[in-house]
């Protein structure tokens, strides 16, 4: 969200507009198969637009279970049922997020790993990168010979 600056991305683009298209909830229950469709919303806290484009402003329909079911695309224009789409997002600071559109959602907090937490999230990343390249064979080699060059 922090790069989204209009809510047509989601909602539609009116058929007047040049480039108008199908917005993201549209184009993925219809088009697509998804049996139980997940949209992620990614640092809704850093959405920025005025009010004439609020990138936030199809959330408040689509978040709202009653309005969800009969959601209507700006360019299809025709009702669709997205009641059922499973919505996750992500922020930093909850306060930065109106108060609508937190109302609609169930907010849990993940607290920061502590050191050591965050000392084995590092080396779970590391060892994963490191085994999915070929090159991580030659670190592999020089720790296991415990030499300081390769």
């Amino acid at each position: 969200m922090n790069s989204l600056t209009a809510g047509w991305i989601l909602s539609g683009a009116p058929s007047q507009w040049k480039n108008a298209k199908l917005g993201k909830v549209f184009d993925a229950l219809v088009n697509d198969s998804y049996a139980n469709l997940v949209i992620a919303v990614d640092e809704i806290d850093k959405a920025t637009g005025d009010s004439q484009y609020d990138p936030l402003g199809a959330l408040y329909a689509l978040l709202e279970h009653d309005t969800a079911q009969s959601f209507i695309d700006e360019l299809a224009e025709i009702p669709i049922n997205a009641g059922h789409v499973i919505w996750i997002a992500t922020a930093n600071d909850e306060r930065s997020i109106p108060e609508p559109i937190l109302n609609r959602m169930n907010v849990y907090e993940i607290p920061a790993p502590d050191h050591d937490g965050a000392r084995r999230i590092a080396q779970a990343i590391y060892h994963e990168i490191r085994s999915a390249h070929n090159w991580g064979c030659v670190f592999r080699s020089c720790w296991a010979n415990r030499r300081s060059t390769c």
